[in-house]
């Protein structure tokens, strides 16, 4: 577990409560909410700096700029999930209704078949079918082993095949984005399909947090804040920031953090 996730699940811990409890920040008497909200300016600062300079480089492509939001969607769930009780896991909403492990697993399977029929579209030759057959192996559900044990392994699973699908597809050519394909039976473009990875991410978090609703479970306000920090570096990543600026954000997380003392539980 890196310095910045565990950073982030003391944040995500913290009761409503605990954050009204005093910190102190420059000489000034603040709250730990305030805390959390300059962890969340500090990324979103270092964020401005790193696209600004993303954006002037000729080598970055549209792909890559579309993928990036994605990125900061995946980013979103995680905070969404982070040091969650594993049990919740596979608890049913209602019956009937997926688990979070199911949606899960869904979000997993989509994040691999996604890249193939993109893929596809990009490099097919003209007498090509738009898209591969249904029966491609590629396409195949994962094995679910896959998806066993707790949030951190397969959250780990999806991370991974989010970072294999921007390493395929980010270096595509701005002109190739206009290529024919197909997306549930509607003839759409390669640009479309690259849109589909982070509008995916987001609607299946939304339905996460709709059961973790009908289970009971609130979303503080400290997960809320951490879910946007967790978005912001989700992106930041995504775009190569420097390894020293994030080195430097997660200092000052880790600070804050040991600041907090017994006020952040773990």
């Amino acid at each position: 577990m890196g310095r910045f996730e565990k950073a982030m699940r003391r944040f995500a811990a913290l009761d409503d409560r605990d954050l009204a409890a005093p910190w102190s920040w420059r000489g000034g008497d603040l709250q730990v909410r305030d805390a959390l909200y300059r962890s969340l300016g500090d990324e979103l600062d270092a964020l401005v700096v790193a696209r600004e300079r993303w954006d002037r480089d000729p080598a970055t492509t549209d792909a890559e700029r579309i993928l990036s939001h994605a990125d900061s969607a995946l980013g979103d769930l995680r905070g969404l999930l982070v040091a969650l009780d594993d049990a919740l896991l596979d608890r049913a909403p209602a019956e009937g209704e997926w688990t979070l492990r199911e949606t899960l697993r869904h979000m997993l399977d989509v994040e691999r078949r996604y890249p193939v029929n993109t893929s596809h579209a990009i490099h097919r030759g003209d007498d090509e079918p738009l898209t591969v057959p249904d029966d491609d192996p590629r396409l195949a559900p994962s094995d679910p082993a896959e998806t066993a044990g707790g949030f951190d392994r397969v959250v780990e699973r999806l991370v991974a095949a989010r970072d294999h699908s921007d390493a395929l597809l980010g270096p595509t050519p701005d002109p190739a984005l206009d290529r024919a394909s197909r997306w549930s039976g509607i003839g759409v473009t390669v640009r479309f399909r690259l849109h589909r990875f982070g509008e995916h991410l987001v609607e299946h978090t939304i339905q996460c947090e709709k059961t973790l609703e009908a289970l009971a479970v609130r979303e503080g306000e400290a997960r809320r804040i951490v879910r946007r920090i967790w978005a912001a570096r989700g992106e930041l990543e995504a775009i190569d920031a420097d390894a020293d600026a994030i080195a430097s954000l997660d200092a000052a997380h880790e600070e804050r953090v040991a600041a907090l003392g017994g006020v952040a539980r773990t």
